[in-house]
C-alpha cells in the first residue's frame, strides 16, 4: 500500500470501501467513517459504497487511492481479475542494472511471466545509473571544500604564528622547550576546533532543515556529522603542522631580530623617491611577506570560486522553464482519455459547445484543439502489444514545425502519410526504461490497434 497512515478497517463486504481523505475533501464530504458515497465505475455506471477506512493522502495531481473488497472484485470482473504486482529484490543495492534485470527475469520466467509483461522502475534504475556519477560529483565538491578550509586554516595559523614570534621568543627565554611550544599551539588549535566545529554543525543542520524539512533523517544526519567532524579536525591537524614547526624552531636570539617581512632582491628598485600615497603604502605593505600574500590570495580565490559557483547554480534555475519543458506554451490542458473506458467518444463533453464556451471567455486568449486516439502498439521483437500509447494527428503546418527539430534523416509530409509513418516522442526515455526497446528510423511495427 502506498499510504502507511490508515484509520478504520479494510473493506470486507462488497459495498465497503476505503478512500483517501483528500478525495472526501475534493467532493465536499466530511472526513469521517460510516458514511455513504457514490463512486463512478469503469463501465460508466455509479455505485454506492460505505466508507469503512480512511487513507491519509495529500491527493497530489488529484489521483486518489480507493481500496475495495475481494468480494467486489469477484462480482465486478467475474471471469478474470487483472493484477499488477510490485516486486523488490532483497539486497538489490549490491547489483548493477543489467544484473538486477536478469535476476528479476530469472525469478519470474518459471511462473509464466514474459519479459514484455515486466515494467522496470525507471526512477530506481535511473538512481542506480546516476549514483556513481553523483557520488563522484559530491566527492569532488567535498575535496574542494576541504582544500579551501585547510588553506584558510593554514593561512590563519601561519599569520598568527608570525605575529607571535617575539612572544614565543620570550617564552623560550624563561625556559619553555620546543615540545612545550608545540603543545601550546596544538592546544590553541584544539580549543578553536572544540568551539567552531560544533557551532558550524548546528548552523549547517538548521539551514539544511529549513531548506528541506521533509528530507530530514536523523540516522543520515548523525553519520554525516561524524564524517564532517573527522574531516574538519583532520584538516586542522594537517594545516597547523608547518606553523607548529615555525613556532618551535624560534630561538630566543632569533626572536629579538626576526622580521615578518620577506627579503627579496627582485623587490629592490632604483627609485629613491616614491610618492607616499595610500595606494603605494598599501602595495608596499602587501608585498612585504610573500607567503602571507600567496595564502591570502589562495584563500580568497577558493572562497570566491565556491561562492560564485553556488550563486550561479541557484540563479540558473528557472522553475517556469522546467515546468514548460513538459507542458509547452499552454496554461491549461483538458484531455479526454479512454484508458479505462471502452467508448470515450460516447457523450463526449469536448464538443463545439465546450469550444464556444472557452473561446467566449475574456480570460482565454487562444484555444488549440488536438485530436488523436489511444492505441496498443506491438513494438519490434515483442510478443504482446505495448499498452496505451497516445497517437495524435498532425497537420502539414504542425509537421513542418516539428521537422525542424529532427536529429537525423529527413522525410516529407506526403511520404509520412503515404507510408503510414509515425513520429515518436520519447524524450523521457520511457521506451528504454519500461519496454527495453531502442527504436530506429524506418523501423516497422507489426500493427497498431486503435
Amino acid at each position: 500500500m502506498y499510504s502507511t497512515e490508515f484509520v478504520g478497517n479494510l473493506p470486507d463486504k462488497e459495498n465497503e470501501v476505503a478512500v483517501s481523505e483528500a478525495y472526501l475533501k475534493h467532493i465536499g464530504r466530511p472526513v469521517e467513517l460510516n458514511q455513504e458515497i457514490e463512486l463512478p465505475l469503469q463501465n460508466g455506471k455509479n455505485a454506492n459504497f460505505t466508507v469503512c477506512g480512511l487513507l491519509h493522502d495529500d491527493g497530489a495531481n488529484r489521483r486518489y487511492q480507493v481500496l475495495v473488497s475481494d468480494s467486489f472484485l469477484q462480482s465486478y470482473f467475474q471471469d478474470h481479475i487483472p493484477y499488477n504486482a510490485t516486486l523488490r529484490i532483497m539486497g538489490s543495492g549490491s547489483f548493477k542494472e543489467d544484473e538486477l534485470k536478469n535476476l528479476i527475469k530469472s525469478c519470474l520466467t518459471p511462473y509464466g511471466i514474459r519479459e514484455e509483461q515486466i515494467a522496470y522502475s525507471s526512477s530506481y534504475f535511473d538512481s542506480v545509473d546516476n549514483s556513481s556519477r553523483d557520488m563522484l560529483g559530491v566527492a569532488a565538491i567535498s575535496i574542494l571544500i576541504v582544500i579551501a578550509c585547510s588553506t584558510v586554516i593554514y593561512s590563519l595559523f601561519y599569520i598568527s604564528v608570525v605575529g607571535k614570534v617575539k612572544e614565543y621568543g620570550r617564552l623560550r627565554v624563561i625556559g619553555m622547550t620546543q615540545k612545550q611550544i608545540k603543545r601550546m599551539v596544538k592546544r590553541e588549535s584544539w580549543q578553536l576546533s572544540r568551539t567552531s566545529i560544533p557551532l558550524g554543525i548546528v548552523v549547517g543542520c538548521l539551514i539544511g532543515y529549513v531548506l528541506v524539512p521533509k528530507g530530514w533523517n536523523w540516522l543520515n544526519t548523525l553519520a554525516i556529522i561524524v564524517v564532517i567532524s573527522i574531516l574538519t579536525e583532520l584538516s586542522v591537524v594537517l594545516s597547523i603542522r608547518k606553523p607548529i614547526k615555525i613556532a618551535a624552531s624560534i630561538s630566543p636570539i632569533e626572536a629579538v631580530r626576526i622580521s615578518t617581512t620577506t627579503e627579496n632582491e627582485k623587490l629592490n628598485t632604483k627609485k629613491l623617491r616614491r610618492k607616499l600615497t595610500p595606494e603605494n603604502l598599501a602595495k608596499i605593505g602587501f608585498m612585504r611577506n610573500h607567503k602571507k600574500v600567496i595564502l591570502t590570495l589562495i584563500s580568497l580565490g577558493f572562497s570566491g570560486i565556491l561562492l560564485m559557483s553556488a550563486a550561479t547554480f541557484l540563479a540558473s534555475i528557472d522553475e517556469e522553464d522546467m515546468a514548460r519543458q513538459s507542458f509547452g506554451d499552454k496554461e491549461f490542458l483538458i484531455t479526454l482519455s479512454d484508458e479505462y473506458s471502452g467508448n470515450s467518444l460516447k457523450d463526449n463533453p469536448l464538443d463545439d459547445s465546450m469550444m464556444n464556451l472557452l473561446t467566449d471567455s475574456p480570460y482565454i486568449t487562444d484555444v488549440k484543439s488536438i485530436k488523436g486516439c489511444s492505441a496498443d502498439i506491438l513494438l519490434p521483437d515483442k510478443k504482446e502489444p505495448s499498452s496505451f500509447r497516445e497517437i495524435i494527428g498532425l497537420s502539414d503546418d504542425e509537421f513542418s514545425g516539428l521537422s525542424n527539430n529532427l536529429l537525423s534523416e529527413e522525410i516529407s509530409y506526403q511520404e509520412l502519410v503515404g507510408k503510414n509513418g509515425i513520429l515518436i516522442d520519447d524524450t523521457a526515455g520511457m521506451l528504454k526504461s519500461w519496454e527495453d526497446c531502442n527504436l530506429s528510423v524506418y523501423q516497422t511495427s507489426n500493427y497498431i490497434r486503435c
